[in-house]
């Protein structure tokens, strides 16, 4: 890893849109919790849900409702990694793994992954789950 890449410091706004409660700016997210957000983002739009970027996304919600059984979580295990791989070019991706409850239709989803600029690995842990 170049010494260029190890600089980097990857710096978003916090979409909770919490402030600092003494210098009252936003706080802003950096490394591995910004790509977390991003991860996060990423896997909860539906694709043709961002004008001009009809492919960005990943369709998950729309399976949340589908009988959970092994082709459907691969499938969702398919459809993140092609997201993740396309638009999101801070991090390299270890594991991603889908977990369905097939009782309530929830999905545990856990990605792993390693920011460019460090050598430590990072996951997300999302639950989602089905609500009608």
């Amino acid at each position: 890893m170049s010494s260029a890449v190890k600089s980097l410091v990857f710096k978003d706004f916090d979409l909770n849109m919490k402030v600092h409660p003494v210098t009252g700016k936003m706080i802003a997210r950096k490394n591995a919790d910004s790509i977390k957000q991003a991860l996060k983002c990423l896997i909860l739009t539906d694709r043709g849900e961002r004008p001009f970027r009809p492919h960005f996304g990943s369709d998950i919600r729309q399976r949340l409702f589908d009988l959970m059984d092994p082709s459907i979580a691969n499938s969702i295990e398919f459809d993140i990694k092609t997201a993740i791989k396309n638009y999101e070019e801070r991090a390299e991706l270890l594991a991603v793994s889908v977990d369905g409850d097939p009782d309530t239709n929830n999905l545990r989803v856990n990605i792993t992954f390693r920011p460019i600029n460090t050598q430590v690995p990072s996951t997300l842990v999302l639950t989602l789950e089905a609500v009608r």
